[in-house]
């Protein structure tokens, strides 16, 4: 617990391949954690740059402060800056259409929790969120991008008084040139699950905020909403593009439970809205 500024870069730039259930854990500040941030900064790029075949099983958790917590946290008042973009960018050889990249999970702060509550109150990102795979016959199973966070799928999480500047991006292609889906692609998260996103803005003075999913799921706020989660006070204000299911705040709501309230959509959309929620 404490103040870290990180001015480095983190990249993962290696041929030699994942083994078969393998995961790596990626963070502008920390891989792994189960500690409390507060007041962290970081202006490095992190960036997943593997040019050999994975395997499947294999997982990578990727965050602009945090990629990945398993324990009971609390990031607060932390800072992913301009420069630090957070990209998913593997390279396909010529002829490599069996590549696996199962579960992959990317955010502007945090890139995976799913064993307790975590809460990320007043943290901002003003980076691009990025990932994707062309050329090849399978690009793995889902994959979660997220402008604060990528995957939070414990009930009573939360994500309070966020901005986000910047942009997500997903550009999965197979190798047919086809987007590839199962994804979700959120302004504030990708998927949330029992987790109550409050006070949050996704809006840039300067630009239209871009989210981009292709296929899956692609929301202004969340990409995909389940369990008892909440939008609760939440702007949006950019440009959404998505081939299958695009809501101006979410992507997809797949619980009786789940509310929206007191949001505000202001921007454009172009895709299919086959689940427009305001």
């Amino acid at each position: 617990e404490g103040t870290i500024q990180n001015n480095g870069e983190v990249i993962w730039n290696s041929s030699g391949g994942w083994s078969c259930n393998s995961f790596i854990c990626l963070g502008g500040v920390c891989g792994f954690t189960s500690k409390d941030f507060t007041g962290c900064i970081n202006n490095g790029k992190v960036l997943f740059n593997e040019s050999s075949t994975g395997a499947s099983g294999s997982k990578l958790y990727m965050g602009g402060v945090v990629g990945y917590t398993k324990a009971s946290i609390t990031i607060a008042n932390c800072t992913n800056t301009d420069k630090g973009s957070v990209s998913f960018n593997p390279t396909a050889q010529e002829g490599d259409t069996d590549r696996l990249y199962d579960d992959i999970y990317v955010g502007g702060i945090l890139g995976f929790s799913n064993e307790n509550v975590v809460a990320i109150d007043k943290c901002a990102n003003a980076a691009a969120v990025s990932g994707g795979l062309s050329n090849c016959d399978n690009t793995g199973n889902d994959k979660h991008f997220g402008g604060i966070a990528g995957y939070i799928a414990v009930e009573g999480s939360s994500i309070t008084d966020c901005n986000m500047t910047g942009s997500v991006v997903n550009n999965d292609f197979n190798e047919h040139g086809t987007a590839v889906d199962g994804t979700t692609c959120g302004g504030i998260i990708g998927y949330a699950n029992g987790t109550t996103i409050s006070g949050c803005t996704v809006k840039n003075d300067s630009k239209p905020v871009l989210v981009n999913g292709l296929k899956g799921f692609v929301g202004g706020v969340a990409g995909a909403l389940s369990g008892t989660s909440v939008l609760d006070g939440c702007t949006f204000k950019g440009a959404l593009e998505g081939e299958t299911a695009t809501g101006l705040l979410s992507g997809n709501v797949a619980a009786s439970g789940t509310q929206i309230k007191n949001c505000w959509y202001l921007g454009t959309v172009n895709g299919s809205s086959s689940n427009v929620l305001v």
